[in-house]
């Protein structure tokens, strides 16, 4: 017979094990394609700006703001920490960047950052809108 501490502890490692976040991880991440940003970007003012960033605390600059935005919970803040990381590795951060458009790096990685927290703190809105309320012990269903 399990008991009660045993359940909880096996839970705690199966949750470990399902959902890894690691920070360092998704920091060499921005710091590979800053990288390769450094090596397309050919005026020394720009390049210089860029090479500054080398070794920026990316995650805890994310994790920081999603905390702002009144995320509490460890879990909560990690998983739309790795949805901010996903969003900005995967769209146009670092590709096609180019300082004569774009502007300074770092402005243009915190405008990311604000608007993709605004963007996840409205659809989290917006879903808390639509799905309706049920009370507990009765089905959604009208009755036959």
């Amino acid at each position: 017979m399990q008991t009660f501490w045993h359940w909880l502890r096996l839970r705690s490692l199966l949750e470990a094990a399902w959902y890894s976040f690691d920070a360092k991880q998704y920091d060499q991440l921005f710091n590979s394609e800053l990288e390769k940003v450094i090596a397309r970007v050919k005026d020394p003012v720009c390049r210089q700006a860029l090479e500054r960033m080398r070794g920026f605390d990316w995650t805890e600059y994310i994790s920081s703001w999603v905390r702002h935005a009144g995320y509490r919970d460890q879990r909560e803040i990690q998983e739309r920490t790795h949805d901010v990381v996903t969003k900005l590795l995967v769209g146009t951060l670092f590709r096609g960047y180019d300082p004569r458009i774009h502007g300074p790096m770092d402005k243009r990685f915190k405008a990311s950052v604000a608007n993709a927290i605004r963007n996840l703190v409205a659809k989290e809105k917006t879903r808390r809108r639509n799905i309706p309320a049920c009370p507990s012990g009765r089905s959604s269903l009208p009755a036959p």
